[in-house]
Protein backbone atom coordinates (compact mmCIF):
# COMPACT_ATOMS: atom_id res chain seq x y z
CA UNK A 1 0.00 0.00 0.00
CA UNK A 2 2.62 2.63 1.12
CA UNK A 3 4.82 1.41 -2.03
CA UNK A 4 2.05 1.88 -4.09
CA UNK A 5 1.24 5.30 -2.34
CA UNK A 6 4.83 6.44 -3.10
CA UNK A 7 4.77 5.56 -6.58
CA UNK A 8 1.93 7.40 -7.49
CA UNK A 9 3.68 10.27 -5.80
CA UNK A 10 7.20 9.99 -7.75
CA UNK A 11 4.79 9.60 -10.80
CA UNK A 12 3.13 13.03 -10.55
CA UNK A 13 6.11 14.99 -9.39
CA UNK A 14 7.65 13.54 -12.21
CA UNK A 15 4.68 14.63 -14.70
CA UNK A 16 5.29 18.10 -12.96
CA UNK A 17 8.65 18.54 -13.52
CA UNK A 18 8.03 17.55 -17.43
CA UNK A 19 4.89 19.78 -17.67
CA UNK A 20 7.43 23.08 -16.13
CA UNK A 21 10.36 22.02 -18.72
CA UNK A 22 8.28 21.96 -21.42
CA UNK A 23 6.56 25.63 -20.49
CA UNK A 24 10.17 26.45 -20.47
CA UNK A 25 10.92 25.26 -23.38
CA UNK A 26 8.07 26.55 -25.09
CA UNK A 27 8.47 29.88 -23.93
CA UNK A 28 12.76 29.88 -24.88
CA UNK A 29 10.79 28.54 -28.63
CA UNK A 30 8.67 31.88 -28.69
CA UNK A 31 11.26 34.39 -27.21
CA UNK A 32 13.17 33.35 -30.19
CA UNK A 33 10.79 33.58 -32.73
CA UNK A 34 10.29 37.14 -31.62
CA UNK A 35 13.76 38.05 -31.98
CA UNK A 36 14.50 36.66 -34.91
CA UNK A 37 11.12 37.87 -36.51
CA UNK A 38 12.14 41.68 -35.57
CA UNK A 39 15.27 41.08 -37.09
CA UNK A 40 14.22 39.94 -40.34
CA UNK A 41 11.77 42.92 -40.23
CA UNK A 42 14.69 45.45 -39.49
CA UNK A 43 16.65 43.68 -42.21
CA UNK A 44 13.71 43.63 -44.68
CA UNK A 45 13.53 47.94 -43.76
CA UNK A 46 17.26 49.04 -44.47
CA UNK A 47 17.25 46.34 -47.57
CA UNK A 48 13.95 48.51 -48.91
CA UNK A 49 15.96 51.77 -47.81
CA UNK A 50 18.76 51.04 -49.59
CA UNK A 51 17.16 49.87 -53.01
CA UNK A 52 15.17 53.42 -52.28
CA UNK A 53 18.41 55.40 -52.45
CA UNK A 54 19.81 53.14 -55.31
CA UNK A 55 17.28 53.77 -57.33
CA UNK A 56 18.69 57.77 -57.15
CA UNK A 57 15.77 59.06 -54.32
CA UNK A 58 16.11 60.02 -51.16
CA UNK A 59 14.31 58.24 -48.63
CA UNK A 60 13.11 61.59 -47.52
CA UNK A 61 11.79 63.07 -50.95
CA UNK A 62 9.58 59.23 -51.13
CA UNK A 63 7.71 59.98 -48.35
CA UNK A 64 7.08 63.33 -48.74
CA UNK A 65 5.82 62.91 -52.55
Amino acid sequence: MLLRDLGDEVNFIAKGINYYLGVIKFFNHWRGMCKQGSAVATYRKSELLATVESSGMNAQTCLVS
